[in-house]
């Protein structure tokens, strides 16, 4: 009976160590990756823009392929 307990403790153990390594590795890229495949720009208003010449600048911006990736305040930060 202790016997059939350690077996398959191990082989749980086994298991979730093989899925801990296979999330690990292949479940997010790397830095690197990101950093070759994305480009990031940062736009910044005064406090004195309208929310017309704002709105047409992140469309214009959107046009050209950049994705809002967040927002603080006055400043986008912009991915594409």
């Amino acid at each position: 009976m202790k016997s059939v307990f350690l077996r398959v403790s191990m082989i749980i153990l086994g298991a979730l160590l093989c899925a801990n390594l296979i999330v690990t590795f292949l479940g997010s890229p790397s830095t690197s990756y990101a950093a070759k495949n994305f480009q990031y720009k940062v736009v910044g208003w005064r406090d004195g823009a309208s929310e017309k010449s704002i709105e047409t600048n992140l469309n214009q911006l959107g046009s050209q392929g950049w994705e809002v990736a967040a927002a603080v305040s006055y400043l986008v930060i912009l991915k594409k």
